[in-house]
This record gives structure tokens, C-alpha cells and sequence, in this order.
């Protein structure tokens, strides 16, 4: 057993199933070694990481409630992945200064992989590269999505993202793009002759250069070892020159130019397609007077040539030359001093390259946006106990009262309690028949036995989805058609608008007045809802809710929803974390929050009770908040020329609002700047169905102006 940075890390493998065994607790922290998972994965679409000698592949991850007779202790969950990793066996040896290591990150903290079982499988490999494959399940905390599988060597870092399936550090493109190599080769496989001449003299002989390749790579060919900056890569050159061969009966037969200064990086010039042209750095230049006779190098082209190029560099012209170098005369074999000699030129050849392959988008896996799976409390073995109230993905919705003030009707409740007191003893038995009604009414009642489709399809919330005695989370969806679950029987107007006014104000309880007042203001002359009415309408609600999400006996405590989530607050809560993250976290988190909205917010409900999302700017704060999340997300991805999710942002802002004009230009600008017409048509289609003829006409004229 190992600690590491307060992780403990247990070595070996994990015997028999979660099935034939009592289940263990996995403590906080701890990682095990296992060679297969029990439980049921999901592969990457890309779970590639790779290091200047190594790559790993990810085969396959979950986020079970159990794997291999393991859960997690109380308040952490499990994350097991399958990883394989190939590597040259040399790099294995003892002593080596620079193997690949796998490390888990968990919200910054890293620990270690136990990499024993993979060496020994590398070392079983004569030579060459080696393999081996080892799954690992850890406990991390329950709450947690910043945990990451981290690929490190010689300094250089990468990190795929156990949560999102995602690699989360950036890297050339040609790292990534063949499946089976690090970088992207360009067999030429050309013989060229270029003339050399001694000016002294006037006599040329040629030296024959053998192009044999060209290849795009992520690292430093000079030796550094060190990264190719962002959106660049390395084209490499691989060259090399001899003295042109000839027959014994020539009378030339031994004389040659050799021992020559390698050429510099500005004698080899490379443009691309697009006209731009980019000079050969030289590095690693051979010794001059180690060349003597023309069977192996006359050492003109002796170095290594790179360029930096865009990622995007697809094909191009090299040239060598013409230029001067430094050379030695021989005369049958015989060398002389060395002269200047001019070099011929320029000799051209093509370098090509295929188009990078898109990046496929990878789903979104099945445990995003669940609930949390249940944990075994942290002395137990065997059955797992109850989970904590809140459930994955759903947060505590009195966050939400932060960003969303209720505008109190103080004028209102005036108006109302002298209105009231007109028929003080009508009223006075009225409330009192209305109390004695919500008396009665907070029993559970029996759920309905005729259910509906739809979303407020009746059910019994009295177990939660695993059958289990854990707490029911009552959830509410206001962005997009009102959503309450679950429920006993279809929700009815009345109970959407009480239900959802309570869930955005649930940071302190309400009393009956304030909710009233809320839900059936005085405008004018229009008279008001009699308390008992009103009352009668909470015990309706009730009975649809349960008690236990509504308690009542409200006369002291008010009305306050329990164990309860709403979308509105998690999209809060999750726009406020992406003021803290880094460029790819917030990326993730945005994605995360836009997937929670469904259409227009309150879609459908315009009745008097929903006056209130109105009044207090509700509707208005939900759109603005949505469609500024979708241009930032939006132009985020444009920048890591993520077009088609960059379209999918805006398209899921308009969602909230279709006739945004802002959202409608920007997805206008992402179309229309790739390269499909299909597309684009498609656009001028919707945004024709979506905007007023005087619209379409203004955005046209911005984006093609």
C-alpha cells in the first residue's frame, strides 16, 4: 500500500466478482488495480493520450454504483476505467530517466497508477514497442467532475477527462492525427541530381539527393525535445546526399566534391498552397571531415530540416537551393583543401499531406446529469444505505434566491387585508374552514389510479427508482413547459404556478399572504380570491405533491418546498462556476447548463397565476442569462473551430427565445463559415420561418454586406 499526496494507492488485482463476494468499502481516495471491470463501461469516441515515445487508450469508463466487490464510502462515488498502454520496451529498462507514467487527477489532487502489471507485459515483448491493459476503480468525492486520467513524459502532459470523455489539454493536431502513430508521413520517394560546381576550376559533378519522406510532427525535431506551439506543427525533411556514382573505366572515375558544409536552413524554402512561404531551420549538422569516399555521404544535405507550418498544412513546394557551400575537391580519391563550391538550383518537390480528420463529438455519457449512485456508509460492508436528499446534477434551489429577488407586493397585502376586513366575520370562518381543510388535507393520499401520459404521469413517489427506501427529489423544470415530478396526478394550473413560484423562492419560507399575493395580484377593480378558495386550491396541490415535499400547517412556519430541485437554480449555479473555470472547464460547464433548456421559459402557462414571472422579470432574466451563455459558448468554440457545436449552442439559445435577433446573426456568421451550401440553406430556411421579412432582410445584409 502506498500514500500519495494523501491518496492511498493499493497495488494488485481484484479476485472474483462484485456478484460473488460481500462488496468492500473503497475509502475516500483509494484506487485498486483490477484486471477487468464488472461493471458496465462506455468507450470514448477518442480515448487517445500520447507522449513523445507512448500512447495510452482508454477502453472503456464507468461511474457504478459497484465494480469488482468495491463501493464507495459515504459521500464518494466510484469511477472505473480500462486503459492500455504501448510503449518502446527500452523505455521500461531500470534507469530509464524518462518512462510514461498514468496518473488519476481528482479536482487538482494526483495519484500515481500502479503501471506494475502493464511493465511486466511491455517487457514480455522481444523488442520494439510493447502492450499491456490494466482497469483501476476509484472513490472520489460524490459531488466531483474534475476527474482526469493524466498521461505525462519527459514534462510533456495529457489529459482526458473521466467525466466528459474528453481530452482537456490541447496539443498539435498531428499528434492526433493518424490512430497509429504520433505523427503524419508524405512518402516522396525522389531521386534528384543537383549540379556542384568548383568556380575555380568550372567543373561540376553532381551530388544525387534521395528525398525519401516528409512528416508532421508534435515535437521538436532538434533534439529539445519541446512541444510545436499552439495551432503549429513541425514538417520534417528526411534527406540525404552522396556523390554521384561511376564506372571504374570513367576518367572521372574517384573525383568528387565531399566533405561538404551541410547546407543552411535558409537554402531550403517551403510554400504552401496558400502562397506563404516559411524557412528550414537546420539543426544536428554532421562533421565535415568524417566524409571521405563517395559509397556514403557527401554530407551536403547532413542535418535535420524542419519548418514550423500551421496545423492546417496540407500540401506544398520545397526547394533546395540554388546557394554556396564549403567542400573538399577529391581527384581519385584523393582530397584537397577545402574551396567554395556553388550548389545548383533550385531543385523543387511536392510535399502533400491528407486534409486533419474532423474530430468526432463525443456523446454525452450516460451518468451525466443522473443521480448520484448510492454510497455505503463508511463502517459498513453489504448493503448500501440511504443516499444523502440531493440528487446528481440537481442543486439546492435556494441558491437560486440569490440571483432572483422576489418583488414583495407591500401595497398589495394593504389593499388586500383592508378588503378583508369588509366581511371580517365572513371571512374569519371562511379561514377558519380553510385551515381546518389544509388540516385535513396534509395526509398522504392514495396516488391516482388512472395515470396520463406526459410529463406529470401520475406514480408512486413513496420509494425512489431503485426500489429503495431513499428520499423522493421532487424536481422543477420552468425553462421550457412547466415540469413537476413526481406527482400523484396531473399537475393542474394552479399547482405548476404555486409549485414553481415556491422552487425559485425557496430560500426562506412563504407565508400564505405573500404566496397569494404573489399569484392572484390586485390589478384595478378585479376582485379578490377568498382565502378559503385559495387554501382549498394549496390542499389540491398537496395531494399532487405529497406532504412530504409540501408540508403544511403552515399558520407559523409558511409554505417551503422540501427536497426539491429546479432547473433554473442549477443553471445559475453552473453559469456561476464558469466565472471560476478554466478555458476548457467552462466549456463543459456551459454545455451543461444549456442542455437544460427546453424551449420559451413557462412555455404555454400564460394564465393569472404565472403574472408573477412576469412582474418579478423572471421570464426576462431566464432568456438573458440563456442567450448570453450561448454567444459565449458559441464564440468559444469558434475559436477551437468547433463549428458544428458552436451552431448547436446558438441553436439551443434560440430555444429560449426564437426571435433573438443577436443569437440569429451569430448562428448566421458560424454557417455560413463553413463549407457546406446544404447548410447554409437550411439556415436562410429557418431564420425566413423564425423573423419578420424586415428582419431577415437586416441580418442579410450584415452577414453578406
Amino acid at each position: 500500500m502506498l500514500s500519495v499526496g494523501g491518496t492511498v494507492l493499493i497495488g494488485g488485482s481484484i479476485s472474483g466478482s462484485a456478484s460473488a463476494a460481500a462488496f468492500q468499502a473503497l475509502g475516500a481516495g483509494q484506487v485498486v488495480t483490477s484486471t477487468s471491470l464488472d461493471a458496465k463501461t462506455t468507450a470514448p469516441v477518442d480515448g487517445q493520450l500520447r507522449t513523445p515515445d507512448a500512447q495510452a487508450s482508454v477502453t472503456g469508463v464507468a461511474w457504478p454504483s459497484s465494480a469488482n466487490g468495491q463501493m464507495a464510502t459515504d459521500g464518494h462515488r466510484l469511477v472505473a476505467f480500462t486503459v492500455t498502454l504501448s510503449e518502446p520496451v527500452t523505455s521500461t529498462n531500470s534507469g530509464n530517466p524518462s518512462p510514461a507514467t498514468l496518473s488519476l487527477v481528482v479536482n487538482g489532487s494526483k495519484t500515481s497508477l500502479d503501471l506494475s502489471s502493464i511493465t511486466v507485459s511491455i517487457q514480455g515483448t522481444a523488442s520494439g514497442t510493447g502492450s499491456g491493459t490494466e482497469s483501476y476503480v476509484a472513490s472520489v468525492p460524490n459531488t466531483t467532475r474534475n476527474v482526469e486520467l493524466e498521461m505525462a513524459q519527459a514534462g510533456f502532459v495529457q489529459d482526458l477527462s473521466l467525466w466528459t470523455l474528453k481530452r482537456t489539454t490541447s496539443a498539435p493536431a498531428s499528434l492526433y492525427a493518424s490512430s497509429s502513430a504520433s505523427s503524419v508521413v508524405d512518402t516522396i520517394g525522389l531521386t534528384e541530381q543537383i549540379p556542384v560546381t568548383n568556380p575555380s576550376t568550372g567543373v561540376t559533378w553532381n551530388s544525387v539527393v534521395q528525398i525519401k519522406s516528409a512528416s508532421l510532427e508534435a515535437f521538436d525535431p532538434g533534439g529539445s525535445g519541446a512541444v510545436a506551439p499552439k495551432n503549429q506543427s513541425y514538417l520534417v525533411l528526411d534527406m540525404t546526399s552522396t556523390p554521384i556514382q561511376r564506372q571504374q573505366d570513367d576518367p572521372n572515375y574517384g573525383s568528387f566534391y565531399a566533405a561538404m558544409t551541410p547546407l543552411s536552413g535558409s537554402d531550403i524554402v517551403l510554400i504552401d498552397s496558400a502562397g506563404r512561404t516559411f524557412m528550414a531551420t537546420q539543426s544536428n549538422p554532421g562533421d565535415p571531415g568524417s566524409i571521405f569516399d563517395e559509397t556514403t555521404n557527401d554530407n551536403l544535405l547532413n542535418a535535420t530540416y524542419s519548418f514550423l507550418v500551421p496545423d492546417s498544412f496540407t500540401g506544398g513546394t520545397a526547394s533546395i537551393g540554388a546557394t554556396t557551400t564549403n567542400g573538399s575537391v577529391f581527384t581519385y580519391f584523393t582530397g584537397h583543401d577545402a574551396t567554395s563550391l556553388n550548389v545548383g538550383g533550385p531543385t523543387t518537390f511536392p510535399v502533400n499531406f491528407p486534409a486533419p480528420p474532423k474530430a468526432s463529438s463525443q456523446p454525452t455519457p450516460p451518468w451525466v446529469g443522473q443521480p448520484n449512485p448510492p454510497t455505503l456508509a463508511a463502517s459498513s460492508t453489504g448493503v448500501p444505505p440511504r443516499t444523502s436528499s440531493s440528487s446528481g446534477g440537481g442543486l439546492p434551489v435556494w441558491l437560486a434566491a440569490v440571483i432572483v429577488a422576489m418583488v414583495a407586493g407591500g401595497a398589495e397585502l394593504y389593499r388586500r387585508s383592508r378588503n378583508r376586513s369588509k366581511d371580517a366575520v365572513d371571512d374569519g370562518a371562511a379561514e377558519a374552514a380553510g385551515g381546518a381543510v389544509e388540516e385535513e388535507a396534509s395526509g398522504d393520499p392514495t396516488p391516482a389510479s388512472d395515470p396520463t401520459s406526459g410529463s406529470d404521469q401520475p406514480q408512486d413517489p413513496t420509494v425512489g427508482s431503485d426500489g429503495g427506501d431513499d428520499p423522493v427529489i421532487l424536481r422543477v423544470d420552468i425553462m421550457g413547459a412547466v415540469r413537476v415530478s413526481p406527482v400523484t396526478a396531473p399537475a393542474d394550473e394552479f399547482t405548476r404556478a404555486f409549485i414553481s413560484y415556491l422552487a425559485v423562492h425557496n430560500d426562506r419560507p412563504r407565508t400564505v399572504d405573500d404566496t397569494q399575493t404573489a399569484l392572484w395580484p390586485l390589478n384595478g377593480t378585479e376582485r379578490d380570491i377568498s382565502r378559503k378558495t385559495f387554501l382549498n386550491k394549496v390542499s389540491d396541490a398537496r395531494r399532487i405533491v405529497r406532504s412530504q415535499h409540501l408540508p403544511g400547517k403552515v399558520e407559523q412556519s409558511g409554505y417551503r418546498l422540501v427536497d426539491v430541485t429546479c432547473d433554473w437554480a442549477e443553471f445559475q449555479v453552473l453559469a456561476a462556476m464558469v466565472a471560476q473555470a478554466d478555458t476548457e472547464e467552462a466549456i463543459e460547464l456551459r454545455d451543461q447548463a444549456l442542455q437544460l433548456v427546453r424551449g420559451v421559459p413557462f412555455e404555454s402557462d400564460v394564465s393569472p397565476w404565472f403574472n408573477w414571472a412576469d412582474s418579478e422579470g423572471l421570464r426576462t432574466a431566464i432568456e438573458t442569462s440563456v442567450v448570453s451563455m450561448a454567444r459565449d459558448q458559441a464564440r468559444a468554440l469558434v475559436g477551437l473551430e468547433e463549428l458544428d457545436g458552436a451552431e448547436a449552442a446558438l441553436r439551443q439559445g434560440l430555444r429560449v427565445n426564437p426571435t433573438e435577433m443577436i443569437l440569429w446573426e451569430e448562428l448566421g456568421r458560424v454557417v455560413l463559415a463553413g463549407a457546406d451550401p446544404n447548410v447554409a440553406s437550411r439556415f436562410w430556411r429557418d431564420i425566413s420561418a423564425g423573423l419578420d421579412p424586415g428582419s431577415v432582410s437586416a441580418i442579410r445584409g450584415r452577414l453578406e454586406g
